[in-house]
């Protein structure tokens, strides 16, 4: 397998197969969900405002928060923009989420920048997490106990998650520079990644 001629959406579907049938009533994952013009539209107007420096990685945030007390989900602004609005409005009618989201939050890795190991709680009465990989490409992990779960998400990918896999495993991104995808080398880039808790 050559990751040079092989492409990353065909490479995620071979390396995903076992976890996808594993969790089948907790998670669903779409590939190549948006056209290359509209992704960069969306990262040109996330790009267009400002971004929040207050943890290690870059984040964007709004509408409205989760939590009112919380700093990290404390809006950028109340207003969602337009590009993003039509954004939500096609994943609704394509029934990858089950209504529309009042507020989301954006976030940007850099190479060897990751996130702990963690729980939403936040969200646990909600229905889903939605991880909207815009740009970049990595793994996503969970881990309950001693057990493991590795999740390619190539740019252009949508991992929604719910029920057991939302609450009672933890997910998280490790601080690497390259991952290991079937065997192959593949050096990470810039990744953002809109995460919708609905």
């Amino acid at each position: 397998m050559n990751l040079l001629t092989e492409s990353l959406t065909n490479i995620a579907r071979k390396q995903n197969k076992k976890f996808i049938e594993h969790f089948a009533n907790e998670c669903k994952l779409y590939y190549d969900v948006f056209p290359s013009s509209f992704l960069q539209e969306l990262i040109s107007c996330l790009d267009s405002h400002p971004w929040k420096h207050d943890i290690a990685r870059k984040t964007q945030s709004y509408g409205m928060p989760l939590l009112e007390a919380s700093s990290y989900y404390h809006p950028s602004s109340r207003h969602i923009p337009e590009v993003f609005q039509k954004l939500f409005s096609f994943l609704l009618v394509e029934g990858i989420i089950p209504r529309l989201p009042k507020g989301f939050t954006v976030n940007e890795y850099l190479p060897g920048q990751g996130i702990g190991f963690h729980k939403d709680k936040e969200c646990l009465d909600l229905n889903c997490i939605v991880d909207i990989s815009l740009l970049g490409s990595l793994f996503f992990h969970f881990r309950k106990g001693g057990t493991e779960w590795d999740v390619f998400l190539p740019e252009n990918s949508i991992l929604c998650f719910y029920g057991s896999l939302k609450n009672d495993w933890d997910h998280g991104i490790r601080p690497r520079k390259k991952d290991i995808v079937c065997g192959m080398p593949l050096d990470r880039s810039r990744r953002i990644a809109c995460i919708l808790r609905i």
